[in-house]
């Protein structure tokens, strides 16, 4: 359920209504190669839209990165970031035709979950917000085998107002769920504590988990990210810890191919760290550190704004 004092509904709700059965019909008509060229179109749009209705646009991306890429990259990141999501929303929306979308995915990593399992111990994804992640990640460990349970915000999808969670979001969650073995919702603190609750029972049961990182929890913890910090959610941490269970960091991207790659990375916590405090330092650190290596490889499909004290909740 939506949070109490989120607005009722915003203007650009109706202007989403709006551009989701134009880009749905777009996506079921033309072939995939063409998507791209419909980005860039969308792109043109949205910087007349801005222009039209001026507002500050966050610079913190771009000043996280100088010096770490090239100033031609740095220039248009926000601009690919914009392209990827529309192309992200266009595969999402194909997901409906019949025939459904049947893109390339290679899951590397898979083995960092089979032995878990075969150790009997559940397994925590903690999922980077990247450009594809909603939907390819969850699309390419079901066909795997990979049914995992989802624990996740009403404010995930196109809105976060009332409205918007209850009519807008759930047409983007609806194709998520077809890949899912169930969706663990947050909300108040009632609803919170049962999807938690589920959660560390599926855990127990051996299962598969998945958390999108981000701060949006009670406690968090600052950490070293680039030339700047990070607010991130120590959530995750804490469930693994307690079911006894592995962490696992999850990135998905687009290659230069057109194909996708869901890179499931080694255990993040290490029970061979002396002290839970060390642990909990370089639990964060592997993080951080192969975030910073995709964020590299791929700037412009990094969804979230960073900034200290961290991520803008998505």
């Amino acid at each position: 359920m939506p949070e109490k004092n989120s607005p009722l509904i915003r203007l650009s709700d109706l202007f989403t209504l709006g551009w989701i059965p134009f880009l749905a019909v777009l996506s079921w008509t033309i072939p995939e190669r063409y998507w791209d060229a419909v980005a860039r179109g969308a792109v043109g749009l949205a910087k007349w839209r801005s222009e039209a209705r001026p507002r500050a646009r966050p610079q913190h991306n771009r000043h996280a990165l100088e010096g770490h890429v090239d100033a031609q990259t740095l220039h248009g990141m926000e601009i690919a970031r914009f392209r990827h999501r529309v192309v992200a929303r266009m595969q999402a929306f194909r997901e409906f035709r019949p025939g459904g979308w049947t893109p390339k995915i290679d899951v590397h990593g898979l083995e960092h979950i089979e032995t878990a399992q075969a150790c009997g111990k559940g397994v925590v994804l903690w999922v980077s917000p990247f450009s594809y992640s909603d939907l390819v990640t969850k699309k390419g460990l079901s066909e795997v085998g990979c049914h995992v349970s989802h624990v996740s915000h009403p404010n995930h999808g196109f809105s976060t107002t009332r409205f918007g969670v209850r009519v807008i979001n759930p047409i983007g969650t609806r194709i998520e769920d077809r890949h899912l073995a169930e969706r663990l919702l947050l909300g108040d603190a009632n609803a919170s504590a049962s999807a938690l609750m589920l959660a560390r029972r599926r855990l127990r049961q051996n299962r598969v988990v998945s958390i999108t990182v981000g701060r949006h929890a009670p406690k968090t913890v600052r950490v070293a990210f680039f030339d700047t910090e990070l607010e991130l959610s120590t959530g995750p941490v804490r469930l693994a810890r307690l079911t006894n269970s592995v962490l696992l960091s999850v990135i998905t991207v687009r290659t230069d191919k057109g194909t996708f790659a869901i890179h499931i990375e080694g255990p993040l916590d290490r029970p061979s760290e002396q002290s839970d405090e060390g642990r909990d330092e370089a639990v964060f650190r592997r993080l951080v550190r192969g975030l910073e290596h995709h964020i590299l490889c791929y700037p412009g499909q990094f969804l979230a704004d960073w900034r200290s004290p961290g991520f803008v909740d998505i």
